[in-house]
């Protein structure tokens, strides 16, 4: 958390993070909970994005964190600026289940280049 605390961003609840952040790897019976790289995506955007670990900036907070997600598993999203921040607002206030949110980020992911 030192990294955290360097950086500006406080925590307003650290086992929200962790649990945010764990999302994406959990599993029920040996099984992964989320099935498809989108879904873990979104388990991670919407935990970070609806459950505001942070005081300040979680909407930012978790779509970099998102893109990060995506980037480390060879992925990176095509959209505008307008279409992302949509995107975030509509996370951020629920109104998008873990499918739709899956499905959006399905549309505009590209292998990255690297």
């Amino acid at each position: 958390m030192a990294t955290v605390a360097h950086l500006g961003l406080h925590v307003r609840d650290k086992g929200l993070l962790f649990s945010a952040l764990a999302r994406p790897s959990a599993s029920m019976f040996g099984d992964d909970a989320y099935e498809t790289l989108e879904l873990k995506a979104a388990a991670l955007f919407s935990s970070l994005a609806q459950n505001y670990p942070p005081f300040d900036g979680n909407t930012r907070l978790s779509w970099m964190l998102t893109l990060a997600f995506l980037r480390l598993n060879g992925f990176r999203v095509v959209m505008t600026s307008d279409e992302a921040f949509e995107l975030v607002l509509a996370v951020a206030q629920g109104q998008l289940s873990l499918e739709q949110t899956a499905a959006a980020l399905a549309r505009v992911l590209v292998p990255a280049a690297d």
